[in-house]
């Protein structure tokens, strides 16, 4: 309970916290100092509010630590409510608290830089928006309890076919996949972002955009079967956790070595 109150504490303090550090950054050096730790040098992954994933996850995190230790069907059932049921107040609570609409008028686009979307989305011949809702603007309080129930929500429906209901089929395997390498794809999809930079129509992009999803699948399939994965991100985790797996038992079996001859000295001084 603690951990969630200062997560969602958190959340709502950041955009009163942003707005001071941005109208006195100039002013102090502290402030500017704060100011880009917390805003800088991404305005679209900000310190605060994402600072309150790491306490709200653990929760959740822990609830599914729970339930994959005891692996019964009641317990998958229960997990798979709890992440569902809060995925969907999360995100309606993010979307009554941020259904406003917000313009280069009412919202600092250099402090909040997803609002160059709305722009952008103009810019087009199809259509005009008179605004983009508060919820979709990366860095709100009201985005950050939509993500948090989007991803929640996601989990629980992804959990509930796959463990619960055990579905297999091709495309249950390409998400599994993809979730497999979601670490490398994070990394190498920067190389192809230029493809978006006002280069593509509103007809264009959803077909480039899902072709360019399926050429950065069919390159980590060859980097993973050809070069072993050698590298990746994934590759590098598995490094670190057997290293510090090899650490962990050389401290144990130093461990062990020094209270056996502690027990011998003790010996030998009694006789």
């Amino acid at each position: 309970m603690p951990r969630a109150l200062i997560g969602i504490f958190i959340i709502f303090l950041t955009p009163t916290v942003r707005a001071f550090l941005y109208n006195e950054q100039d002013t102090n050096l502290i402030v500017g100092f704060f100011h880009f730790i917390i805003t800088s040098a991404n305005p679209s992954v900000t310190l605060l509010p994402w600072l309150s994933i790491c306490f709200i996850s653990t929760i959740f995190g822990e609830y599914l630590y729970e339930a994959m230790n005891e692996k019964s069907e009641n317990t998958y059932r229960g997990l798979f409510r709890i992440f569902f049921t809060w995925g969907i107040f999360l995100i309606v609570a993010g979307i009554i608290t941020g259904y406003s609409l917000q313009t280069f008028n009412t919202m600092n686009k250099d402090e909040y830089g997803y609002l160059l979307l709305l722009k952008i989305a103009n810019d087009q011949s199809f259509f005009y928006l008179v605004g983009m809702p508060d919820f979709l603007i990366r860095g709100t309080a009201s985005n950050m309890l939509y993500n948090l129930g989007a991803a929640l929500t996601i989990i629980a429906v992804a959990f509930y076919f796959i463990d619960l209901k055990g579905k297999s089929n091709n495309i249950v395997r390409m998400f599994n996949y993809y979730g497999k390498i979601s670490l490398s794809l994070f990394m190498i999809h920067f190389i192809f972002m230029p493809l978006y930079v006002k280069q593509l129509n509103i007809f264009l992009f959803p077909i480039i955009y899902i072709a360019n999803v399926g050429l950065l699948g069919f390159l980590m399939y060859i980097w993973i079967e050809f070069g072993k994965g050698v590298g990746s991100p994934e590759w590098l985790m598995v490094q670190i956790g057997r290293i510090g797996q090899k650490t962990g038992e050389n401290i144990k079996k130093t461990s062990q070595i020094a209270v056996v001859k502690t027990k011998e000295s003790i010996k030998k001084r009694r006789t």
